[in-house]
């Protein structure tokens, strides 16, 4: 796992100084994440089952992101991503950030705007009060480039991330309809985002 942390990180951090401006497109975006309410849900249930009364921040579906991508002439593209960051605060906390490496392929890379897919592996680096693990899934995605060949572009992309992350269910005593342990899920499941890239 440390392993494919490494690559993902490696895939950003490579010098885009160093690239042609047409094969590199690097910069931040917005995310709504379809499912990640459902872990607000499980740490509020968990509060309450612990006979608490802290309070619990609302929080907005909505994340910032960061994408890269090194088009190459045979319309292959290998990228990587960071985000959409999510993090849950006040008496309870809950940080989430997914690390992803990619191949894709351009339909139509001569053009100044062209639909993509692409798939990988994606993890989530988390931490939490009720938080135990992350399993890595694959991640599935489609989207469309604009304006490829103004010094900034845009994307939008739809994608479908199956990595999983697993928190603790606890249950108050005598409390009906409840099992204590872990619930395994996939807490951004869907994923709309749009990026600015340069």
């Amino acid at each position: 796992m440390k392993a494919f942390v490494a690559a993902a990180i490696a895939i950003l951090a490579f010098p885009v100084g160093n690239a042609r401006a047409d094969e590199w497109t690097v910069g931040p975006g917005v995310a709504y994440v379809s499912n990640i309410n459902h872990v607000l849900d499980i740490y509020k249930a968990d509060v309450r089952a612990q006979g608490k009364t802290v309070e619990v921040d609302t929080a907005l579906p909505v994340g910032i992101s960061f994408d890269a991508d090194y088009q190459m002439s045979t319309r292959l593209r290998i990228g990587g991503g960071v985000g959409p960051y999510f993090r849950l605060s006040g008496d309870v906390k809950h940080f989430e950030l997914p690390i992803s490496g990619t191949v894709g392929y351009l339909f139509m890379p001569e053009s100044n705007a062209s639909p993509y897919v692409k798939a990988g592996l994606v993890y989530h680096v988390a931490s939490g009060d009720f938080y135990e693990s992350s399993t890595p899934g694959l991640l599935i995605a489609g989207g469309f480039d604009f304006a490829r060949r103004s010094p900034l572009s845009g994307t939008i992309q739809l994608s479908f991330d199956a990595s999983k992350v697993e928190l603790d269910i606890l249950c108050a005593p005598g409390q009906a309809n409840c099992t204590a342990g872990t619930e395994k899920f996939r807490s951004y499941e869907t994923v709309v985002s749009f990026f600015v890239k340069f």
